[in-house]
């Protein structure tokens, strides 16, 4: 049975009143909420998102470094290094990653970084005097550093936006209280229902895509037979 035949069958006029029911329901919502209550959430956690992404950005870098220190040494803590004896490159780096903690190991592969690369840049600034432990704790501590930056700005671009998002929230009702004039509150209504029409239209699009991708044919029918659709839908 093809995707033609499985498809249910929708008369045109009925497919006509569900899509000016749904246009009906968007646009009550949105009027309800009006222009301002649409537009201005939005704009807020866009100014609150770029406002944390450039000061996260900017402090970083200054915070990891006096993190750094003890977020290294909650790591070695964890790890006897002391284990390893065995002046070899691979074999340093193989038992670091066997002592190294899960959550630390689950980390690195998160965020996609090898540990070879710091072991072999600590083994070959290493002076001959140097053990195996000292190599492994210089190449521990070169690889804290990027992962210890990126968890401090993951805090601090949260830490930001939640600031930036309570201030611009309570500026945003102050500003709000102005479009409860009587004539801004029809304008403001006014363009809040044209935001819900063009809303159902991206949604009524979506779906029309949606539909005629699964059953083109049964929908070039209901199309033919729908006013709106032939109407809206023009190719």
């Amino acid at each position: 049975m093809n995707a033609v035949a499985a498809a249910p069958s929708v008369p045109p006029v009925l497919a006509d009143a569900v899509i000016l029911i749904a246009f009906f329901i968007f646009i009550v919502i949105y009027g309800n909420r009006g222009f301002y209550g649409c537009l201005a959430p939005l704009i807020v956690t866009v100014l609150s998102a770029g406002g944390a992404m450039l000061l996260s950005g900017l402090l970083a870098g200054r915070v990891a470094e006096q993190l750094y220190p003890w977020v290294q040494e909650q790591v070695a803590s964890r790890m006897d290094l002391s284990a390893i004896r065995n002046l070899n490159l691979r074999d340093i780096t193989s038992q670091m990653s066997r002592l190294m903690p899960e959550s630390a190991a689950s980390l690195l592969r998160k965020l996609d970084i090898d540990l070879y690369p710091f072991v072999e840049q600590a083994f070959n600034a290493a002076s001959p005097e140097d053990t195996a432990r000292h190599i492994a704790e210089d190449a521990l501590g070169a690889m804290m550093l990027p992962i210890t930056r990126y968890l401090v700005r993951i805090a601090l671009f949260f830490i930001f936006f939640l600031m930036f998002k309570l201030l611009l929230t309570l500026a945003k009702d102050i500003m709000g209280l102005a479009f409860e004039v009587r004539g801004l509150s029809f304008l403001n209504t006014l363009g809040g229902a044209v935001i819900g029409a063009a809303w159902c239209a991206v949604w009524l699009y979506v779906v029309c895509w949606i539909v005629d991708l699964a059953f083109p044919e049964f929908f070039a029918g209901l199309r033919s037979g729908s006013r709106i659709l032939s109407l809206v839908l023009r190719t």
